[in-house]
């Protein structure tokens, strides 16, 4: 690994201990302080994705000129007021605060993900991708292997104002990593949607639409909230136990990924995964959640080093090297359009049908990677 991975793997560790603290935490805040609306809770992420698509169609050639650094410092901050935000909110004010939080955290996301993918696609080498990622997803592990169990105590001791500034504090730490990568600029050439036509391209999208049809953790992590009778600490220790035993198989298993065939992992990752929700219409104790959740992380996070290394090959293919910025513009604004519309399918499902329906969708989602 090389000293700018290193340095911008500590970046990432930093800052996804403290929007881990949000993203789970703050769905089921967001549940509970709209009187158990599952709408209000899941459904955002449908509202937010397609305010991230506008976003990054309005600011892509600010990223550029701006420079990769830069932006994600400025989304690191933006992050920060959003979770500062969503803590204020009460019960006279929520749909104000609501509103506010949304539209600053999906601008947010919109400053972060493009640099975000534009390093990785930098400091990492074709050769040696699998291992790399490896390493880089389980020092983000290490850092943030805790924040269940720190969310889950500092709710229910603080509530959501202390984890705000729990969190706030871990995102102006992490902006440090930041200071020793360099500042990347491009010129954004175009709104190319014939890139799309690139088989690279229609492979890369099928494939992370594929993996976002069946990770949908958050629809679950309510779920389990609601099973565990709303208790913020088992909540979080029970993640962070599954996060621990993450971490070491994150380590070992990058090196595997550059020996042997990518898709073969991928397929049968999807079986595995299948039957992971599939068991979930089953379960509904403490333990019985645990090994579940144990089991599906581990695949997850095999899933994810794969994707990853598959995409960003993908994306660097020989001869488009100089069309990086437009070709993640493209991925990024198709996958969120589309990623919303699976949200708003799967909240339709849990409110009407209930939440086997939602299971049975990601269990059947994760059956597709076989026709990759």
């Amino acid at each position: 690994m090389n000293k700018q991975l290193f340095a911008f793997s500590i970046n990432r560790a930093l800052f996804e201990l403290a929007f881990n603290l949000g993203n789970v935490f703050g769905t089921v805040f967001i549940y509970l302080l709209f009187d158990n609306s599952i709408t209000a809770a899941l459904g955002n992420l449908a509202v937010s994705n397609i305010l991230y698509s506008l976003f990054i169609s309005v600011f892509i050639k600010l990223f550029g000129k701006f420079g990769v650094r830069n932006s994600m410092i400025t989304s690191i901050l933006l992050f920060a007021i959003s979770f500062a935000i969503l803590s204020g909110a009460n019960q006279s004010n929520r749909i104000v605060l609501f509103i506010l939080w949304l539209i600053t955290f999906s601008l947010a996301r919109a400053f972060y993900n493009i640099p975000y993918h534009y390093f990785m696609n930098k400091f990492t080498e074709a050769k040696h991708r699998g291992e790399e990622m490896g390493k880089f997803h389980a020092i983000t592990i290490l850092f943030s292997m805790i924040t269940p169990l720190l969310g889950g105590l500092v709710s229910n001791t603080w509530g959501l104002l202390g984890m705000a500034i729990v969190a706030a504090f871990a995102f102006v730490i992490s902006i440090f990593p930041l200071i020793f990568l360099p500042n990347f600029k491009y010129a954004f050439t175009g709104y190319s949607l014939n890139l799309l036509k690139l088989k690279s391209t229609k492979r890369d999208i099928q494939l992370l639409v594929i993996n976002d049809g069946q990770n949908k953790e958050r629809f679950w992590n309510l779920y389990v909230f609601m099973a565990l009778q709303g208790s913020f600490l088992s909540f979080g220790i029970l993640l962070t136990v599954v996060n621990i035993l993450s971490f070491a198989f994150s380590w070992t298993f990058g090196k595997f990924i550059d020996r042997w065939n990518r898709l073969k992992i991928l397929k049968a990752d999807g079986i595995i995964t299948s039957l992971v929700w599939f068991s979930r219409l089953l379960i509904n104790t403490p333990v019985a959640i645990a090994i579940n959740n144990t089991i599906n992380q581990l695949t997850t996070d095999s899933r994810n080093q794969v994707i990853s290394v598959i995409d960003y090959d993908l994306i660097n293919r020989t001869g488009q090297e100089n069309m990086l910025e437009e070709k993640l513009f493209v991925r990024e604004l198709t996958l969120n359009l589309i990623s919303a519309l699976i949200i708003t399918v799967l909240v339709i499902l849990a409110i009407f049908v209930g939440w086997p329906a939602v299971l049975i969708f990601s269990g059947l989602a994760a059956l597709t990677t076989l026709f990759f």
